[in-house]
This record gives structure tokens, C-alpha cells and sequence, in this order.
């Protein structure tokens, strides 16, 4: 299920807040402004959306630059208003084109917790291709932001022995380091393992029998 993307708006002058709030009211279905007036640095990275001293709107991600020109009437411009539509579209269509095709579950929650994303990817659930992702729990945020890694690995319990499950919390923090939210996926153990398993000519023992054979250790999966 697709919600609004969260971007970062740079904008120079003043009244372009006007521009702005306006662009966010019409279009709040694909995007949740976060208004910072100044400009882009160099080591902006991923997307975002920017207002120029010269009335131009850039659209940039990694893939695409869009830029427009912005009229005086542009609330009130048709053929502006059709052009931006058309524009806003393709671009909100590029950042979520990718995530989508992933076939396990990624989720990106904001700063409250609140989902801002959600691939409906496999969980371990076989109905969760239609079940909402939910509000991320106060004490998984908690615990990323505590730990010095901003990072929380748990295990996801399966019915089949045919994965073996883990969901992966990463908190995400701006340059400055303010916290922006989490990102979480659930990833398949299994595969990686059994490649592992097979380059390294190693196997998998019980933990109390480290001594008649080649073993992991929890140390494998550490940072």
C-alpha cells in the first residue's frame, strides 16, 4: 500500500511559502512536505524537492530532474495545474517504483512512528499482502535510538521451515543528526545461510558441539 512520501522542500524566499503551502494542500495525497528554507547542500543525497530565486521548481532523485517554471497564477493556471499534476505523478511514480517489486517487506515509519511506507511484502504472514503495516511500537523506537548503532535485529516467528525470518530496524538520522524515522525490512536468513554454507565448505552444528566440526557463532551476524 502506497502513503504520501516524505521529502525535504528547500526554498530561498519568503513568499514562496505561499507556493508551498498551496503545492502541499493540493497534493497531500503524494507527499508530505517538510519545509527548510536555505540551500541544497552538496552532500544531499536521495530525493527532494527545491524552489529556486527564479520561480523554477526542481523535482531531483537519483534517476530524474524535472524542473518547472512557476506563473504567477499558477492556482489558477490550468494548464500549470495539468503540467504539475502530470509531473508530481511521474516523480512519486519513480521513488515508489522500485520498493514495490521487492518481494519481502519493507516499511518506512516517520519520527512519531506513524507509516509512511509500505511494500506489502512477505512478513512470514501469508495474508499480509493485504493487512496495513501498524504504528511502530514506542519501544522498538526507544531501542534504536538508545543503541549506539541506532540499529535492532528480531527474530519472526514462521510456520515453515522453509524460511528463516528476521526483521531489521535501521534508524535514520538527518547530517545535522536529528532523528527522521526508521526503516525496516524482513529478511530471509535462509539463503544467505545456505550460500554461506556452500563457499565456505562450513556446516551448521548444535551450540553445545563446537568441537567435532566447523560451526557458526553468533559472531557471524554481528556488525
Amino acid at each position: 500500500m502506497l502513503y504520501p512520501v516524505k521529502l525535504k522542500c528547500y526554498y530561498f524566499l519568503e513568499n514562496d511559502e505561499i507556493f508551498l503551502e498551496w503545492l502541499q494542500s493540493s497534493f497531500s495525497n503524494l507527499f508530505d512536505l517538510i519545509l527548510v528554507k536555505g540551500t541544497v547542500t552538496n552532500n544531499q543525497v536521495g530525493h527532494y524537492i527545491s524552489l529556486n530565486k527564479n520561480q523554477q521548481l526542481l523535482l531531483y532523485s537519483a534517476n530524474q530532474e524535472i524542473l518547472l517554471n512557476i506563473p504567477e497564477d499558477f492556482s489558477d493556471n490550468a494548464s500549470f495545474i495539468l503540467q504539475l499534476s502530470q509531473q508530481l505523478t511521474q516523480f512519486y511514480q519513480v521513488l515508489n517504483t522500485y520498493p514495490d517489486k521487492h518481494p519481502m517487506k519493507l516499511t518506512f515509519f516517520d519520527e512519531n512512528g506513524q507509516v509512511v511506507y509500505d511494500n506489502k511484502g512477505f512478513d512470514g504472514n501469508f495474508f499480509s499482502f493485504n493487512q496495513e503495516a501498524q504504528l511502530l511500537e514506542d519501544w522498538i523506537q526507544e531501542k534504536i535510538k538508545n543503541d549506539t548503532k541506532h540499529h535492532l535485529t528480531l527474530t519472526v516467528p514462521s510456520p515453515s521451515f522453509d524460511h528463516i525470518l528476521i526483521q531489521d530496524y535501521r534508524g535514520l538520522y538527518d547530517q545535522d543528526g536529528n532523528f527522521f524515522g526508521t526503516f525496516s525490512q524482513v529478511i530471509d536468513l535462509k539463503p544467505l545461510l545456505e550460500a554461506y554454507l556452500e563457499d565456505s565448505g562450513q556446516a551448521l552444528v548444535g551450540w553445545s558441539d563446537t568441537t567435532s566440526g566447523a560451526s557458526i557463532t553468533n559472531n557471524l551476524f554481528e556488525d
